[in-house]
């Protein structure tokens, strides 16, 4: 049985006001076998509705970056990397996926990380490159295996906070023409 969290920013921010000793509890209570057990966890790619910060891995003040030269998760290792290691550390079976709330504002239709747009088609094959990165980095750099993927985390909803639209075909044309072979 599945039984799955979401790890974000605010939530490890939380957690860090806390004591060693409890904060030690808390990730026993929510991922230790004699608990909650959370064995999957949905992890962001870049900022979501909780982060501290608006940011991707990927933010560059003007221009392009096909080829992700300015790729960084120096932002991820703030909040989120320490809270999915310490789940790690109690669940060393616990599984992740990695959702996206939005490319970077350079890849999208209005330019900015918030408030919907679309990913620009002549970007489709930089965000897929992107979202590969982010596998291969987490797994490589901070031994955090990425299970799975999804394309968008609310395709159909535009938000003030980061967000992306997608129709049904964009993300069928994307999966199959973009992230599916670059995988």
């Amino acid at each position: 049985m599945l039984f799955r969290s979401a790890f974000n920013e605010v939530g490890w921010n939380v957690l860090s006001m806390l004591s060693a000793s409890d904060r030690a509890k808390a990730i026993d209570l929510l991922f230790g076998s004699d608990a909650a057990h959370f064995n999957l966890g949905r992890i962001p790619m870049g900022a979501s509705d909780y982060a501290i910060a608006r940011y991707t891995d990927d933010d560059i003040s003007s221009g392009t970056d096909y080829n992700m030269t300015s790729f960084s998760q120096t932002e991820d290792a703030k909040y989120l990397i320490p809270y999915v290691k310490a789940a790690q550390a109690v669940n060393a079976g616990i599984r992740f996926w990695a959702s996206p709330w939005t490319p970077p504002s350079w890849m999208k239709t209005n330019n900015m990380m918030t408030y919907g747009g679309s990913l620009r088609p002549e970007y489709r094959q930089a965000w897929a490159d992107y979202m590969v990165r982010f596998v291969k980095e987490m797994d490589s750099k901070e031994n955090i295996p990425i299970w799975a993927l999804t394309v968008e985390n609310e395709p159909a909803a535009t938000q003030t906070w980061e967000s992306c639209i997608y129709t049904a075909a964009e993300e069928r044309d994307f999966v199959r023409d973009n992230l599916g072979p670059a995988l």
